[in-house]
């Protein structure tokens, strides 16, 4: 039970204070995220007719939430699919708001479908991304581009 708890609160720490393995999904990880939260908060201030105060301190919260769904490879799915299904209704939104401009009558249903998944594309794979190389692959068996292949003749098996 101590090294699980050990393991679990040394994950929380490298969430916070580390880098991650891939910088680039953990931005778009972070910026999704960051939307998720934003949205959340003018939605409850403007929705319910929250205090500010509160709003802010909610959309903090499922900030927080989020970012320590990541620390494991089961509940990073849950994130990804809050993060993914926001960045989906926001492409929709956009596209159906672009429809109507045009004045065609499938437009607006045709914008929404294309840029919904579009604008979702990237965050799923950046969350697929993160989960694969920094949490199902230990960061110790990570590839490093600098470091010369195993040559077959030194009899170490070598890696596809």
């Amino acid at each position: 039970m101590g090294t699980r708890m050990g393991r679990f609160l040394g994950r929380l720490h490298e969430l916070v204070f580390t880098e991650s393995d891939d910088p680039w999904a953990a931005e778009v990880i972070g910026y999704t995220q960051g939307g998720v939260a934003v949205a959340g908060a003018v939605g409850l201030h403007f929705g319910l007719h929250a205090s500010a105060v509160a709003s802010i301190g909610a959309g903090g919260a499922l900030f927080l939430v989020l970012r320590l769904l990541l620390a494991s490879r089961f509940t990073a799915w849950i994130a990804g699919l809050v993060g993914t299904s926001f960045a989906l209704g926001v492409g929709a939104a956009l596209g159906w708001a672009f429809g109507q401009v045009l004045e065609v009558a499938g437009a607006p249903l045709a914008g929404a479908a294309c840029l919904g998944v579009a604008c979702a594309g990237l965050p799923a794979y950046a969350y697929v991304r993160y989960v694969l190389r920094s949490l199902v692959r230990p960061s110790g068996d990570a590839p490093d581009s600098m470091s010369p292949a195993p040559s077959s003749a030194s009899g170490a098996p070598s890696r596809p």
